[in-house]
């Protein structure tokens, strides 16, 4: 049962392997409220809206949603975040504009994530998980 996910979406959610495993991860820490499979020029990701619950808020210093992006690629690349900055400013100002959270299948990826979101402005929290292994194996490096 999906309880921290928004009943508009949970449908969606339920259908993307990967989406619904982060939404089950974060239960207790975030409610999902919205959710997209985007494909456009940048390439193909799942983005979720993640709304910190009272006590995450309070620990962060943040009071707004936190865009969470799915990516499936071997490789990351920087059109990841060029998506994740696309998705905030065109969700402005709903989503916080400097801290997102990229789900990826890049095992060197997390480093690369955090340099680019440093020379961006953003802070990344990075999640490497193995697309062959079910997302209890995520890593955060």
């Amino acid at each position: 049962m999906l309880t921290n996910v928004k009943a508009e979406v949970q449908d969606l959610i339920r259908n993307s392997p990967f989406a619904s495993e982060i939404a089950r991860c974060m239960d207790g820490s975030f409610y999902i409220e919205s959710y997209q499979n985007i494909s456009d020029n940048r390439g193909q990701f799942e983005s979720l809206f993640c709304k910190p619950s009272n006590t995450l808020s309070s620990a962060l210093l943040i009071d707004r949603e936190i865009l969470t992006i799915i990516s499936k690629y071997p490789t990351v690349q920087a059109r990841t975040l060029r998506f994740a900055q696309a998705e905030i400013r065109s969700n402005s100002p709903r989503l916080n504009p400097n801290l997102i959270i990229v789900v990826h299948c890049d095992p060197s990826g997390n480093q690369k994530l955090r340099t680019w979101g440093r020379e961006q402005g953003i802070v990344v929290i990075p999640f490497y998980t193995n697309p062959s292994l079910d997302f209890h194996g995520a890593v955060l490096a």
